[in-house]
């Protein structure tokens, strides 16, 4: 080995080289840098001719996760260029590699939407829903009970939990039930984020929650954690062009509100670190529930 692939691989962090090593790939390394997440520990890999991210196992989200699944939902996109192409994985582990992906995240441009963003992005969700292959099921109020059970919460309309907006919540079971014989495929966690507009269209990183659900889903969460206007979400809507009224999508929206609240006193009880910040997220997450309910 020569001084120079010496000190190359000298400037990268343990568990990354390892997972390198493994896959033959350890030589030229030029640059690590960690990157931005609330739940796995991400590296972008820079080498010559490419660049590529590995992913670990986050500590506070362990059993939150099916690792089978988001390999197989991720090996499906790949396929079809929804998602980025899948390197190597170790599943037990809750390793992964997919090749970088250029483009501009979501929560980078500018607001409101342009159009032609919108449209990509709606693009690849009906696509993504004409994908055979899919397994699992996201069902929001299992998926909201789940998270409480985690969270050791027992009673939902808890003053520390959702409070007096609980009983309006349970109104919505009825009229967002999950109907078994119209589910298809979802990424359940297009937060801005995790989503990448390109010129030759748009895609989804991050396939770890991906499964079955209600059509509506995707639009909804996306509109929930992107904070879309009335006029942006009739936009975003028009270009889906499947037939649902702006009244089911803000019905929806209500619910994916309610399960990212759960999620997040999921993570709140696991988190060692930044637990005020937690709590500070809970309060500003509540009043959008609520002011979201209050508008339905």
């Amino acid at each position: 080995m020569t001084d120079e692939a010496d000190k190359s691989r000298r400037k990268v962090p343990a568990p990354v080289l390892k997972v390198l090593e493994r896959m033959g790939h350890d030589k030229g390394v030029l640059d690590v840098r960690p990157l931005p997440g609330t739940g796995n520990r991400s590296h972008l890999v820079s080498f010559a001719d490419d660049r590529i991210v590995v992913r670990f196992d986050g500590r506070e989200t362990g059993g939150l996760v099916n690792r089978e699944l988001e390999h197989r939902h991720g090996r499906l996109a790949a396929q079809r260029r929804l998602g980025p192409e899948i390197l190597f994985a170790d599943i037990p582990e809750g390793i992964l590699v997919t090749r970088f992906v250029e483009g501009i995240g979501f929560e980078n441009l500018p607001r409101p939407y342009a159009d032609d963003s919108l449209g990509r992005l709606a693009v690849l969700i009906a696509s993504l829903q004409t994908t055979e292959g899919f397994a699992g099921l996201m069902d929001p109020w299992q998926k909201i009970a789940l998270y409480l059970h985690d969270a050791e919460i027992v009673r939902p309309d808890h003053v520390d939990c959702f409070g007096s907006i609980w009983p309006s919540l349970e109104a919505l079971r009825e009229t967002t039930a999950i109907d078994h014989e119209d589910l298809v495929p979802c990424h359940v966690d297009p937060v801005p984020e995790n989503i990448l507009d390109r010129e030759q269209g748009a895609m989804l990183l991050d396939w770890e929650y991906a499964a079955r659900s209600h059509r509506l889903w995707d639009l909804a969460y996306f509109a929930s954690e992107a904070s879309l206007t009335i006029c942006e979400c009739v936009r975003l809507l028009e270009a889906f062009g499947k037939g649902q009224t702006i009244k089911e999508l803000r019905r929806w929206i209500v619910v994916a509100k309610a399960v990212s609240f759960a999620w997040c006193l999921a993570r709140r009880a696991r988190a060692t670190l930044d637990r005020q910040a937690w709590d500070q997220t809970l309060v500003e997450r509540r009043m959008d529930l609520r002011r979201c309910l209050d508008m339905n």
